[in-house]
């Protein structure tokens, strides 16, 4: 744990929790908060938001809440022109999206950002041209605005270098993966799960066909549940097939008991997606115990840990059949299944918010 002399305060920038699907920002954003609150001594959270943040059930948890009187879209825009600027409220201001307000030019305060992917700049076909063009406009303004990004991963800080950001001002620290109820499984459960936002980056049409093929040769016709909300409405859909396969359960969006559950009672977890910034849903089933399926583009999870446990088994995100071998021994090999199960406990063991929060307060620290 973090120790310091003098109580820290931060404005955290929550917009993201007034959206319909809070997604995995809105996860980062309660799992850091959560964090901040269990270092020694802990750091003081505020929460700025639109009124629209209302709707996220938990925002008083978060921190000293402040919603700012209007809607999302008015109040991004008027962020986006600089026509309301950022608090004064708290020793620092912490962007967690893309959605945020420039320092005030009087008694200006510390920005930092937390970026999380640069996703729209690889698939801009998974994203409406308004969105790739807001995307564009917000991360200029970041790059002029921002003091110090803080990033999940190695991939998401070569995008930003690549986008012009100073290597100076770019720091790495991995997201936690604690935050569901306490659940844990033994991977003796009898479905196959994934557990993705639904859209067409997380590439589910092709974990569906890979189970497909996979389906006869089973030793019982273990059913695959697809978990999550829907993320794009009106733009690539949310990835899945018109009519879905035997054999394939759509559950939907759930709740983190509801979720913690469904980990602690599957088999095995598969998560391919085409890109992704960290990718905590691979971390959230590796601490249920499960034995996990990973694509080469999720940098959350490695290839082994200090004992040489392999952590999981990695495909590429394109090969149907390299997905549809490594769901099948995700299964049904039981040797390996322990072998994944030991390396993705140790693995999610280290990946606490309250690390993520020290790790946040030593980069804030050196400013």
């Amino acid at each position: 744990m973090t120790l310091r002399t003098a109580p820290l305060e931060v404005t955290l920038i929550a917009e993201q929790l007034a959206r319909a699907v809070p997604g995995g920002i809105g996860v980062y954003i309660a799992g850091l908060a959560s964090g901040l609150r269990r270092l020694t001594p802990p750091v003081k959270t505020f929460v700025l938001a639109s009124a629209s943040a209302r709707r996220y059930v938990g925002l008083s948890s978060i921190g000293s809440v402040r919603l700012v009187p209007f809607g999302t879209r008015v109040l991004v825009g008027a962020w986006d022109r600089d026509l309301l600027r950022g608090p004064a409220v708290g020793q620092r201001v912490h962007a967690t999206s893309f959605a945020f307000p420039s320092p005030k030019r009087q008694r200006p305060v510390p920005l930092s950002m937390f970026v999380h992917d640069l996703a729209w700049r690889h698939h801009p076909e998974a994203y409406p041209q308004r969105g790739i063009d807001w995307h564009e406009r917000a991360l200029d303004r970041a790059l002029r605005t921002v003091n110090t990004f803080i990033v999940p991963s190695g991939s998401t800080a070569a995008d930003l270098l690549d986008a012009g950001a100073d290597p100076h001002r770019l720091h790495i620290v991995p997201e936690g993966c604690d935050h569901l109820p306490a659940n844990r499984g033994d991977g003796w459960g009898d479905y196959l799960l994934t557990v993705s936002t639904l859209e067409p980056r997380k590439n589910l049409a092709r974990v569906i066909e890979a189970y497909v093929r996979i389906r006869p040769s089973l030793p019982k016709p273990w059913p695959l549940r697809i978990v999550g909300p829907t993320g794009w409405q009106g733009h690539g859909g949310d990835g899945l097939p018109q009519h879905l396969p035997e054999g394939v359960e759509l559950v939907g969006r759930v709740d983190d008991h509801e979720l913690s559950v469904l980990y602690a009672n599957a088999r095995a977890f598969v998560y391919v997606p085409l890109l992704e910034g960290f990718g905590l849903p691979p971390l959230e089933a590796m601490r249920s115990g499960l034995p996990v399926v990973a694509s080469t583009a999720v940098p959350s999870v490695g290839d082994s840990v200090e004992d040489g446990s392999e952590l999981c088994l990695r495909v590429d995100p394109l090969d149907v059949d390299a997905i549809a071998s490594a769901v099948f021994t995700a299964l049904v090999d039981d040797e390996r299944r322990a072998t994944f199960r030991r390396g993705g406990l140790l693995l999610a063991a280290k990946r606490t918010w309250a690390a993520s929060a020290a790790g946040h307060v030593r980069v804030w620290e050196q400013e």
